[in-house]
């Protein structure tokens, strides 16, 4: 596959002609606050983190760093240093975009932070000039350096776990935890997650075009450009090619490389040794590894050889970006798509082939799309696939254990469950408008009928029962607390599952509800310690063995809706049920 060529310099020339400044959302420079050389502790300190976190990590010399997306949302910009390199590192929350740059100029360092919203995503300014930029062109198209362009330096998105196997001796941005907004998993960008569907009217207020319908607008994908082209990858087409895609870009050889086709942590190189240009590679999976043809050697995400003669030796890298294609295709509109032409690979269902199967002896017919990012995957599940079921879409997840399933299906009404399967339907048609801006009620997605079928139900209870009961959980779950205050007389309403970074350390699930009408955040921990060491931090909380009931005010951060202060405890009204020891007593009586 091949994407045409077409200079940097002329994209770069296109976009800046394109460009409509007047459309910029602007935001006040102190809305967001700068954040310069952070504070960073070794991996094995960074007890903040939970594996599942989300974050962009960056490789410098032998230095890697990582920066948790929960932190970014806060900054949008953080101007670092790294192995003596002075660098920006920006994300978009709304886009799902990683971009990395050298943050200098004519030898002089630039400090960036939040000018608002361009484009339908992130723009940043720098201190020096009050230039506004375009984060992922990397491209300042107003003010005193428009068109002046920054080098983009390699980065990556993963899980935090994923960035540890590769990075062991990685350090990890701190959160500095600031008066106003000790809670940086909170409030701003906090709902916002990996590949999610949505977009906010701001944001598509400041797009000169609307969703180029060759995808969804959510679609994630890498954004290639060099010298020799640029191209769109859906990540969807890498992991049709099995983890592995090698392309062409006018008349140069690259290819894409990532950690298993359900990882998002993925590295584009040029299909030669970073030391010696002349040693051009060709690739194939074997065992599904990467390995090149010429030498048998074995290559991961970061494009080191980790086997074979070649041992020891990296490819050349390009920077690439992996973004929403909403936000791509409206600064490159027509940009070129590369797809996956081969056979696609084996979709491996591993222990969820058996529960299938199960399904398919009822007499339905269950058809396989793809495994979802584990980016993606709910809070607690260790596996996720689109599927189809005599023609209907559903998502089939497994979870560690069968009590944090059922607490993720206390939030998913369309979804039947065995154990630790859980098959929630996953219609296409959620919104009014192609850029996702227009929810539609429940009442008005076609969720699939079958889940009004015993028949069905039954061959899911079935399937359940081929699972492994998984990791043992001995404590009440949500779902047991949530029929204790129910029984107790308590009106509660289900909202919506925590995003996936929103949880805290040692969390096992969460769930936002309201309780007589008082919003609250209910939180499962692994263990009673980890949950009362919780709940004493946090305040405003009941806590029983390992659940924890945290009061959570609509009016909890200012300015709203953007929610990037917490306001200060003494201004906030808490939930009255915090005071009332009888609904203390019936939280607590949980456990028994």
């Amino acid at each position: 596959m091949e994407a045409r060529a077409i200079s940097v310099a002329n994209l770069r020339t296109d976009f800046l002609k394109s460009v409509e400044a007047r459309k910029v959302f602007k935001v006040p420079q102190n809305l967001f606050p700068l954040a310069v050389d952070p504070p960073t502790v070794p991996a094995s300190a960074a007890n903040f983190m939970r594996p599942a976190d989300w974050v962009v990590g960056v490789v410098i010399g032998n230095v890697a760093r990582a920066y948790p997306a929960w932190i970014l949302d806060n900054y949008h910009a953080v101007n670092d240093s790294l192995d003596g390199v002075q660098i920006a590192v920006m994300h978009c929350e709304i886009c799902c975009s990683n971009a990395v740059y050298r943050a200098g100029l004519s030898g002089k360092r630039l400090i960036f932070g939040t000018a608002g919203l361009y484009g339908g995503t992130l723009a940043v300014y720098d201190t020096e000039t009050i230039s506004t930029w375009s984060h992922g062109m990397g491209v300042a198209f107003d003010g005193p350096l428009k068109g002046v362009a920054l080098d983009r330096i390699p980065s990556f998105q993963a899980r935090w776990d994923e960035w540890l196997s590769f990075y062991p001796e990685s350090t990890v941005m701190e959160w500095q935890a600031p008066r106003s907004h000790p809670d940086g998993r909170h409030g701003h960008g906090s709902q916002d997650t990996f590949g999610h569907a949505g977009m906010y009217a701001e944001p598509v207020s400041t797009m000169i075009v609307g969703n180029d319908n060759r995808m969804k607008e959510h679609e994630m994908v890498l954004t290639v450009i060099s010298s020799y082209g640029a191209a769109a990858i859906p990540l969807i087409e890498i992991a049709r090619a099995g983890g592995m895609l090698q392309f062409k870009m006018g008349s140069v050889d690259f290819v894409s490389i990532c950690d298993g086709p359900a990882s998002s942590f993925i590295g584009t190189f040029y299909r030669h040794l970073a030391t010696d240009p002349t040693r051009r590679l060709d690739f194939q999976l074997i065992g599904g590894r990467p390995t090149d043809i010429q030498t048998r050697s074995v290559w991961r995400a970061d494009g080191h050889a980790v086997a074979g003669p070649l041992s020891g030796c990296a490819l050349e890298p390009l920077a690439t970006m992996i973004n929403k294609w909403h936000s791509l295709a409206c600064f490159l509109p027509g940009i070129r798509i590369l797809r996956h032409r081969g056979e696609p690979a084996e979709i491996k269902l591993g222990e969820a082939e058996s529960a299938v199967q199960a399904i398919r002896n009822h007499g339905y017919n269950v058809g396989i799309g793809c495994e979802l990012y584990s980016l993606e995957v709910p809070n607690g599940a260790v596996r996720g696939f689109h599927v189809s079921v005599d023609g209907d879409p559903f998502d089939l997840f497994l979870f560690e254990h069968q009590s944090v399933a059922e607490d993720y299906c206390l939030c998913r009404s369309h979804s039947e469950r065995c154990g630790r399967l859980v098959l929630e339907s996953s219609p296409a048609r959620r919104f009014r408008d192609d850029l996702n801006v227009h929810r539609l009620s429940d009442d008005e997605v076609e969720w699939s009928a079958l889940l009004g079928q015993e028949r069905f139900r039954d061959a899911v209870r079935m399937s359940g029962i081929y699972l492994q009961e998984g990791i043992p959980y001995s404590s009440p779950n949500i779902s047991a607390l949530y029929r204790t205050l129910t029984e107790s007389g308590h009106d509660v309403a289900i909202e919506s599952e925590c995003p996936r970074d929103a949880l805290p350390p040692g969390a096992l699930f969460g769930v936002q509800w309201t309780v007589d009408g008082d919003p609250f955040l209910a939180y499962r921990f692994e263990d009673s310690l980890v949950a009362s060491r919780y709940a004493a931090e946090c305040g405003h909380c009941v806590a029983t063995g390992s659940l924890v009931l945290r009061s959570n005010p609509d009016v909890y951060f200012i300015p709203r809706p953007l929610s990037t202060m917490r306001r200060p405890d003494e201004s906030i009204q808490w939930s009255a049920l915090l005071n009332d020891e009888l609904f203390s007593d019936q939280v607590k009586s949980v456990l028994t």
